[in-house]
């Protein structure tokens, strides 16, 4: 039985979901949230980190957890994404795996991220190396190495769950679905590419409970956490214009594709699915409980 688990940004989107979901199988859960809300634009490192990762060491020393499941991580959004902020999160789960080590934590899981490979083609593996497209990318390659390294001189097992794009009630305006789900439902022009991108969407319990079923089983090791289908985004506009009963006044080819655009993601999660984890949550009833 899962015992005495710490959730770093425990109010975050996805870190409260997993929180729910720990609760839902009576785990002792400590989460861990930051007191000040930190302005982007000013990237002093020592105006905020230092002085929530102190204040989190010293929780984690008392709480003597079994497990820490690592959510937290400043600048994911790409207006965000300066360098000192990303390199300031590895500094911060060193801190925090560090302590946890000497509490003899026995499962650790972080959050990794799609950025930090290139290739996401048709059904990329956990073996696929890494090759970050960006800043955050590589910050997210040097805090799985970091902690690769301090979990193996801990004794502990490490999960790196990497994550591709995980949607739901909670998401910021910021992420591209939304924006889209806002403008068909309200009736408004809204300039896209030609939407001729695969993307895999997986709903933020599904991603919760998905992280569960990694620590319950004691895993290790790279995991894909994604859907178990992949979707053209000219279709999912399509769906989400039907559920509003709308026709959609997408600009569609209005914009051109980005330098670093991903044009097919569709990960391979048998890893996963072999845990006994299985996806709840079709896209149309996702997209439906988003438009509610």
């Amino acid at each position: 039985m899962i015992n005495r688990t710490i959730v770093t940004g425990a109010n975050g989107f996805i870190g409260s979901a997993v929180v729910q979901t720990l609760l839902k199988h009576h785990v002792d859960v400590l989460g861990l949230t930051r007191e000040i809300k930190l302005d982007f634009n000013d990237y002093a490192e020592d105006n905020y980190s230092d002085q929530n990762t102190s204040r989190w060491i010293e929780t984690i020393l008392k709480f003597q957890p079994k497990n820490v499941i690592l959510c937290d991580w400043q600048g994911v959004f790409s207006k965000d994404r300066g360098e000192k902020i990303q390199f300031s999160n590895v500094k911060r789960w060193i801190s925090i795996v560090e302590a946890a080590g000497s509490c003899g934590v026995e499962n650790i899981v972080a959050l990794g991220s799609q950025a930090e490979i290139s290739a996401l083609q048709d059904g990329v593996t956990e073996d696929e190396p890494f090759s970050p497209r960006s800043v955050y990318g590589s910050a997210k390659q040097d805090a799985f190495l970091a902690l690769t390294q301090l979990a193996e001189q801990k004794n502990s097992n490490l999960v790196w769950a990497r994550l591709f794009s995980v949607y739901g009630p909670k998401m910021s305006d910021d992420w591209f679905l939304k924006k889209m789900i806002t403008a068909i439902k309200t009736e408004k022009d809204l300039e896209t590419s030609e939407l001729t991108q695969i993307w895999n969407f997986l709903h933020v319990d599904d991603c919760a409970q998905a992280i569960f079923s990694l620590l319950n089983n004691n895993s290790s090791g790279i995991y894909n956490i994604a859907s178990e289908s992949s979707v053209k985004l000219r279709d999912v506009a399509d769906l989400i214009a039907r559920l509003c009963g709308v026709e959609h006044k997408l600009q569609i080819g209005a914009l051109p594709f980005r330098k670093d655009e991903t044009f097919v993601m569709k990960p391979n999660i048998e890893k996963l699915i072999n845990l006994g984890w299985k996806e709840e949550y079709s896209l149309q009833e996702g997209l439906m409980e988003l438009l509610r």
